[in-house]
């Protein structure tokens, strides 16, 4: 009975020790994790930021072709066909 005891302490002595290289394993993995996350939440935010631009910049083509367009229609008859379908 004392042997069975000695041999758990010492497999569970093994055990915990193994668990704490584990648990410093996955410690270094979550901080590459959050690390990649991070780079993730900026790439996104480029990309928000870019897509704003570009929408703005249409937006601004838009309004200028609504007056610019007409002026070329008048100006260029053979434009007629094309605008008015």
């Amino acid at each position: 009975m004392e042997e069975s005891l000695e041999k758990n302490a010492e497999e569970i002595t093994t055990l915990a020790a193994s668990i704490a290289g584990l648990r410093e394993e996955k410690e270094a993995h979550d901080g590459a994790l959050d690390d990649a996350r991070a780079d993730q939440a900026k790439a996104r935010s480029v990309v928000a930021k870019a897509e704003k631009k570009i929408k703005k910049a249409e937006k601004t083509l838009e309004d200028k072709a609504g007056t610019i367009l007409p002026v070329i229609h008048f100006q260029f008859p053979q434009t007629w066909d094309i605008f008015s379908t």
